[in-house]
């Protein structure tokens, strides 16, 4: 059981590695979007670009970034999933391990007792 406990917040740790590089795309991401959003307003602002090219342009680009606002919170829910679900399983098994290891002191301590003996 021991080696499930540590099994266990070893899958934690890594879940949250999982999620800070996620994260770290996502976002990454997302401020690649609004430079090129910010791209866009500076053509459609000049007098030089006014073409359906760049209107179209920004509506992919604001349906990328609403896209990866989305990816965001599905990686952050999906880890609290991962989260909650790690820690029952720690918890059930590390009270599985208590248990176990109150019982075996239990064990333990009958057999080194001297059984009380009887007066005949």
């Amino acid at each position: 059981m021991r080696a499930t406990i540590e099994n266990i917040v070893s899958q934690i740790e890594e879940r949250k590695r999982i999620k800070e590089r996620n994260t770290l795309t996502i976002r990454r991401d997302m401020f690649q979007c609004e430079s090129h959003l910010l791209e866009t307003e500076a053509l459609l602002n000049s007098m030089y670009s006014h073409g359906p090219n760049v209107g179209r342009r920004r509506t992919t680009l604001d349906g990328q970034l609403f896209s990866l606002k989305k990816d965001l919170r599905l990686e952050e829910l999906n880890y609290w999933r991962d989260l909650v679900f790690l820690k029952k399983e720690f918890m059930e098994t590390l009270n599985e391990y208590q248990a176990a290891k109150k019982r075996n002191r239990a064990y333990a301590g009958d057999s080194f007792s001297p059984e009380p003996q009887s007066k005949r």
